[in-house]
């Protein structure tokens, strides 16, 4: 399995040669899905956390934990609908592209393999963790402390590491899938690469954006 992460060229390789299987990825995608969970649970519950402690006014603390509880209700079904749209998206957008070029392989195929290039997600949900956390952190910082502005907790460096971090597991992701795409459909790995690197591109630049008050101070 840690092989894919490292080497997916010699991964898929060995694995074209096997019959298609759907435990392994679908195995996949419910880790990806548990680990996102974990995640916002554990920024939920800081947050919440940290409402109580304020406690300005009376029953404002109380309101504010129940928005966060729906938050992550609503959280948890956006990422299990979610994440299993997103993987049946990139199979089938992957599949279409790949179409313009002379090429062999079944969607399923596709799909087996699209489901291993969501690895990379584990670490993003890590990042995203630390990111909840030193935001909830400076907020309470700067209640605390009043000279401490919205301009301070922004150009703190550790803040700019996370948007380099996610874009450095986007191509993570799009480099697995690069080759995954390549066996799975018999292509060149360049022509792969010009079908994998649309939905790369289009998740680096949102993630420009997402990030851009970050970036940009």
């Amino acid at each position: 399995m840690l092989e894919v992460l490292t080497d997916p060229n010699s991964f898929f390789g060995k694995k074209i040669h096997d019959n298609i299987e759907w435990k392994t990825p679908v195995a996949i995608i419910a880790l990806v899905i548990a680990v996102k969970i974990l995640s916002s649970f554990i920024v939920a519950v800081g947050a919440i956390g940290l409402f109580e402690d304020m406690a300005i006014v009376d029953g404002i603390e109380n309101f504010a934990s129940f928005m966060m509880i729906m938050w992550f209700v609503l959280t948890v079904f956006t990422t299990i609908v979610g994440t299993l749209l997103w993987w049946l998206f990139y199979s089938a957008l992957f599949y279409i592209v790949s179409s313009i070029f002379n090429v062999e392989g079944e969607f399923s195929r596709v799909m087996e393999f699209v489901a291993y290039g969501f690895l990379p997600n584990i670490f993003r949900s890590v990042v995203t963790v630390f990111y909840g956390n030193e935001l909830l952190s400076m907020l309470e910082n700067s209640i605390n402390d009043p000279t401490i502005t919205t301009g301070t907790m922004l150009s703190d460096p550790t803040m700019k590491i996370i948007p380099l971090l996610l874009i450095i597991f986007t191509l993570w992701s799009g480099y697995i899938w690069m080759y995954g795409l390549s066996h799975s459909r018999n292509i060149s790995v360049k022509n792969a690469a010009i079908a994998v690197a649309i939905p790369v591109i289009f998740s680096i630049l949102y993630t420009l954006f997402e990030y851009k008050d970050i970036i940009m101070w």
